[in-house]
């Protein structure tokens, strides 16, 4: 809207999805603005150091964003063919700044395969799983929220996981 009110609401215009943008298909007689979701990235060994709700929301210069497709162009499809991009996008200056728009430095792209997809989301489920069992005291509604969640997307993700290997012919031991 702000931009929009300055530039004209015919020139602005919004990308609302986190896909890659080819520039040649842009007019270069717009503006693009493209907005998605990020969220704070650390590596493992940041997150020994980082342990308070303060340290994991402050100084912070690394983000991610995760962009799932299939190799024929959809953005979702079959568990065995769901791929996953992760986005890690590195700024100038660390978060809380001064201003609210900061320079992008550094952007680093991770394709996960399927089967990588499966074993990340069953690994979520088990730490919110963990997170809701250890709660003191007890929140039995948030356990059940957790637990409905957790069995259906296992029971799916192990199939797909058997369903990969056995037609990728892997040789698991």
């Amino acid at each position: 809207g702000f931009y929009g009110e300055r530039f004209g609401e015919d020139v602005v215009e919004v990308i609302k999805d986190s896909n890659p943008v080819d520039k040649c298909k842009l007019d270069p007689n717009k503006a693009y603005i493209q907005i998605t979701y990020v969220e704070p990235y650390f590596d493992t060994y940041e997150m020994k150091d980082r342990i308070t709700y303060f340290d994991k929301n402050y100084n912070l210069r690394r983000f991610m964003y995760c962009t799932p497709f299939t190799l024929d162009g959809r953005a979702h499809g079959e568990l065995h063919e769901q791929f996953k991009r992760k986005t890690i996008l590195t700024t100038s200056h660390a978060f809380p700044y001064i201003k609210t728009r900061v320079n992008v430095t550094h952007k680093e792209e991770i394709i996960l395969t399927p089967i990588e997809v499966a074993i990340e989301d069953m690994q979520k489920k088990t730490q919110e799983l963990a997170f809701a069992t250890h709660q003191d005291p007890a929140d039995p509604k948030m356990l059940q929220m957790v637990l409905q969640g957790s069995v259906g997307t296992t029971v799916n993700q192990v199939s797909a996981f058997c369903w990969y290997c056995l037609n990728c012919k892997w040789n698991l031991v």
